[in-house]
């Protein structure tokens, strides 16, 4: 029983880490295209 919890755990976990990875990229490449479009704008 404590090795299935200690296992779940660590899929949880990686899974957490998938999903921040996921949307952190996703927030950068946003950031990424509304900093250039804003460059295009200026210049």
């Amino acid at each position: 029983m404590q090795v299935k919890l200690a296992k779940t755990k660590k899929i949880l976990w990686f899974l957490g880490l998938w999903c921040a990875g996921v949307i952190g990229l996703s927030v950068l490449s946003g950031l990424i295209k509304l900093l250039m479009y804003w460059a295009g704008l200026r210049g």
